[in-house]
């Protein structure tokens, strides 16, 4: 799906129930000039996310509480 995508520097990404983060994560390594926003219903989802980004040491990955329903 990502590589269908062509994602560039400078994009902006928006993952809807992301969970724990992927595929939002290789997004984010991937246009590291970009901006990737991840949502979920879950705290703890989102949570376990930003851990996930912060040990790949993204910087442009934030996590947002969102009922997509």
């Amino acid at each position: 799906m990502l590589r269908r995508a062509n994602l560039s520097n400078g994009f902006s990404v928006l993952d809807i129930a992301a969970g724990t983060g992927e595929p939002g994560l290789t997004a984010a390594a991937a246009i590291p000039d970009g901006q990737v926003v991840v949502t979920d219903l879950s705290e703890n989802m989102l949570a376990a996310a930003a851990e996930n980004a912060a040990r790949r040491g993204l910087k442009n990955f934030e996590t947002r509480l969102c009922d997509a329903g």
